[in-house]
């Protein structure tokens, strides 16, 4: 695993401790071990957003010109005219590249989902 999600692994519940628990007190352990296995799931995604190794900047010389190519890309989700899909644009231009970041369900992140006019 790489050091990014090493420290986004949850320890797992050590259930040889609980033997003496309350069913009910069992209970609050379990779901307090599914939330923390839920918040460790969304910092590994926002962490596979966020990094900066993951970014390609591409420049114009002017607004016009970017304005003008951001236009012919149909079929590219292209979020606030900055950020565009780097999958779907690779596809466009014939590399097919499978996507391997933990990305949330489209649910989620609504706003990355604007398309391109």
């Amino acid at each position: 695993m790489s050091k990014v999600l090493d420290s986004f692994e949850p320890k797992a519940l050590d259930y040889g401790e609980i033997e003496d628990l309350e069913p009910k007190d069992i209970e609050k352990a379990l779901e307090l071990e599914a939330k923390i296995k839920l918040k460790c799931k969304q910092r590994k995604q926002f962490a596979d957003m966020t990094d900066t190794q993951y970014y390609a900047v591409v420049v114009f010389g002017n607004e016009h010109d970017k304005e003008k190519w951001l236009d012919t890309l149909e079929g590219v989700d292209v979020e606030y005219r900055r950020f565009i899909d780097g999958y779907q644009l690779a596809k466009k231009y014939g590399t097919d590249i499978e996507m391997t970041a933990s990305l949330p369900a489209p649910k989620y992140v609504k706003q990355f989902k604007l398309k391109s006019k």
